[in-house]
């Protein structure tokens, strides 16, 4: 089984709509192309709410997806710290978000939430995701991303592919 998102209009848009430095942007870009991969993968009627929280300069990105397909993200950061980082570079994601924890919540309004944790102990977003699905998920699962800056906006992938049990 397998997800293939790609955002390009709609990811310059939410990027553009704050002045975030290109390597803050470029966390929240690989995290807005994730909670989409997997908020459209979830069948039910609600939000889809991927956050991280940590003691870096970027203190904590929420992205959420609604059933419907919208889409939003934000970053909170230190902008004191902002000069330590150069946007020609490209960072680990401890060394922008620090010590802390990434959260998935599945809100179904209606029933109880469904959330899950993982410490934010790798070097991106999606290695992160990686961890979660498997310490959780137990089927063999590959996920990348890819983000790129144009001259004319943003763009953001994201890919996952399942190997499914074999049917008995």
């Amino acid at each position: 089984r397998g997800r293939i998102v790609r955002l390009n209009n709609v990811l310059s848009d939410i990027l553009s709509a704050h002045d975030y430095p290109d390597f803050v942007s470029r966390v929240l870009a690989e995290m807005l192309a994730v909670t989409t991969m997997l908020g459209g993968m979830l069948k039910f009627e609600g939000i889809f709410t991927m956050q991280t929280s940590g003691n870096g300069v970027i203190r904590s990105i929420v992205c959420d997806m609604t059933s419907s397909g919208d889409l939003r993200g934000y970053v909170s950061y230190d902008r004191d710290r902002v000069d330590e980082f150069s946007d020609e570079k490209e960072y680990s994601l401890h060394d922008v978000l620090g010590d802390g924890y990434m959260a998935f919540t599945v809100d179904q309004h209606m029933a109880e939430r469904y959330q899950g944790i993982v410490e934010l102990q790798k070097e991106s977003i999606i290695e992160s995701v990686q961890h979660y699905f498997n310490q959780s998920e137990q089927i063999n699962t590959l996920l990348k991303t890819a983000i790129c800056k144009k001259s004319d906006g943003w763009i953001a992938s994201a890919v996952m592919v399942q190997k499914l049990p074999e049917d008995q």
